[in-house]
């Protein structure tokens, strides 16, 4: 877990890899859903290409602003050397 600082506000990062085999990133801002994240991005493999996005059916919606922002910060950890994403 680390944390990352979007538009001066600290956004808790939770790097994990489930049983699924997926690589899991999620995003929780405290200002939102302090109890889970707003969105995550995963993916079976280190291949950008084939990475998702889910987005909590709690949120009404996320900003373009936080998607891309949030988007970077993954495709920069899914492609760091020695990332297997499984």
């Amino acid at each position: 877990m680390r944390y990352e600082i979007f538009a001066d506000r600290r956004i808790q990062v939770i790097d994990i890899d489930d049983v699924g085999g997926e690589h899991v990133l999620e995003f929780v801002d405290p200002n939102v859903d302090p109890d889970g994240a707003v969105l995550a991005v995963y993916s079976v493999s280190n291949d950008w290409s084939r990475a998702r996005v889910s987005i909590s059916p709690k949120v009404e919606d996320v900003s373009v602003e936080f998607m891309s922002w949030a988007l970077q910060i993954a495709q920069r950890t899914f492609s760091a050397p020695g990332t297997d994403g499984a």
